[in-house]
């Protein structure tokens, strides 16, 4: 992959508010330039101050443009639960097999861009964690209709031992659990 020196970025960060946005131009193949802009934004409602945050409540939305490379897109996952990334994903073990072989792939689809939206929500009450996220894409495909994929998850989970999840109010996420 080649980058290419101008890539904007700028972020503003407080206590209960996070936005960023950022440009990043480059060439993966060396053939045609590509643009991703992603903007991702986070409000912080509710924080428990007498506690440190052990309740709080998270709301957030990212977007991003992406002109393709090459003119293709393509979509493919593996379920949540796997040991490893597949050895051909950018985050991939190299010889490390996937718990969970691919479920859904799109194969490749003729376009010149597309968009990714991505509503979070995170209701922490002590060790009781509420979390969900949508994420949807239109792809404006070449010589054809424009497409729609969607999917979502939600999730609940208890602390047993009675921690919380932490949150880092700076940067608008969720962080590790200390050990």
């Amino acid at each position: 992959m080649v980058a290419y020196p101008f890539c904007p970025s700028w972020a503003a960060v407080g206590e209960q508010v996070t936005a960023g946005y950022a440009a990043f131009f480059f060439s993966l193949y060396r053939t045609q330039l590509s643009v991703i802009a992603p903007l991702r934004g986070t409000w912080l409602p509710y924080w428990d101050e007498a506690t440190d945050g052990r309740s709080y409540l998270h709301l957030g939305a990212a977007y991003s443009y992406r002109a393709t490379e090459n003119n293709r897109v393509r979509f493919r996952n593996t379920p949540e639960i796997r040991r490893s990334q597949p050895p051909e994903s950018p985050s991939g073990n190299p010889g490390t097999p996937p718990f969970a072989p691919i479920f859904v792939d799109t194969g490749d689809i003729p376009a010149d861009s597309f968009q990714l939206f991505d509503p979070e929500f995170a209701l922490i009450l002590g060790p009781l964690s509420l979390q969900s996220e949508y994420a949807f894409a239109f792809v404006d495909q070449i010589d054809g209709p424009n497409l729609f994929f969607n999917g979502y998850m939600a999730q609940a989970s208890w602390f047993l031992t009675g921690e919380h999840r932490p949150y880092d109010r700076q940067a608008g996420i969720h962080t590790r659990m200390p050990v």
